[in-house]
């Protein structure tokens, strides 16, 4: 799979984890969030109920997925990435100056491709969402 494709897989994948939220009543403060060395956070949000929310969403094509096992790449989201995580909304909370209550949620998008070439559509299939997928330590 191409560079090319790959980035456009992952944005629409984060795209419709986005819409998700939003349908929820959230709303979406930042996509691709970066602060330097403390990493990147896919989604930032806020619930309906002022919850900040940090989400890890993780693009997966049908075809890399185990049969039958929707909730195949969640293991890429590893002790070392959950702190990479945590630190990046540690930094973004004390950039924003919010000493609000935060929770780390994690959703996995399953998608196919319809075309070839640069001409191609994705498609979303499924998305599992977890709240509270990982805690801060």
């Amino acid at each position: 799979m191409t560079a090319f494709k790959s980035r456009r897989i992952a944005k629409a994948g984060e795209d419709s984890v986005a819409d998700y939220l939003e349908e929820r009543g959230y709303t979406i403060l930042e996509r691709n969030w970066r602060n330097g060395r403390h990493g990147e956070l896919d989604l930032i949000a806020r619930g309906p109920h002022g919850v900040n929310i940090f989400v890890e969403v993780k693009t997966r094509s049908t075809d890399v997925l185990e049969p039958g096992i929707p909730t195949s790449g969640f293991e890429t989201i590893t002790s070392g990435k959950q702190r990479k995580i945590i630190r990046a909304a540690k930094s973004y909370l004390a950039m924003m100056k919010i000493q609000d209550e935060a929770r780390f949620d994690a959703a996995l998008v399953a998608t196919h491709s319809v075309g070839t070439g640069t001409d191609f559509q994705v498609v979303i299939d499924e998305i599992v969402y977890v709240e509270g997928a990982f805690h801060p330590k």
